[in-house]
Parts: structure tokens; sequence; C-alpha cells
């Protein structure tokens, strides 16, 4: 499926990212510039990811009925991003 429009050049990404982390408002930024808010807020964490800021590792363990268990273990079924056993 051929993209609507070409992505954005790497240094408009930085820049954005840029001001974003002065303190710029991500909602204004996306006014002005006109990528939208979503759009930004993906650009600052895949820098922050990026640049060792951040860290979205898996979830190694998680408390149930009083022990850990890992999202791995047979019988448990995970949902969602918040990895909550169903």
């Amino acid at each position: 499926m051929p993209r609507t429009r070409s992505p954005y050049p790497g240094e408009f990404r930085e820049q954005i990212v840029a001001l974003a982390r002065t303190g710029r408002c991500v909602k204004g930024l996306a006014r002005e510039f006109e990528p939208c808010a979503a759009t930004i807020h993906g650009w600052v964490k895949q820098a922050d990811r990026d640049g060792g800021r951040r860290s979205d590792g898996p979830i190694l363990s998680v408390p149930v009925n009083g022990g850990n268990v890992t999202p791995n273990q047979s019988g448990i079924r995970w949902t969602s991003d918040e990895m909550t056993p169903e």
C-alpha cells in the first residue's frame, strides 16, 4: 500500500524532538509544524530509546497469587500492553 506522503526527513524529526525536549508543548508543535501530536510523541519516544534514555524492555516477571510468573509460563493469558493476567 503506497504512503500518502513522503516520510519526514531525519533532520526535521531531530529538530522537532529537540524542541519538545526544551519544554515546548507537543500539541503546539503539531499545530505549528504539521505532524500530529501522536507522531511527535513517537519520535521523542524512539529518540529516547536510541539515546539510552528509555528502556521499554519486556516485563520479566509479574506478581500473581503471591508468586512471580513470567509472561511465557503456560496456563496464563496476557492481555494488552499492561501485561496483566486474564
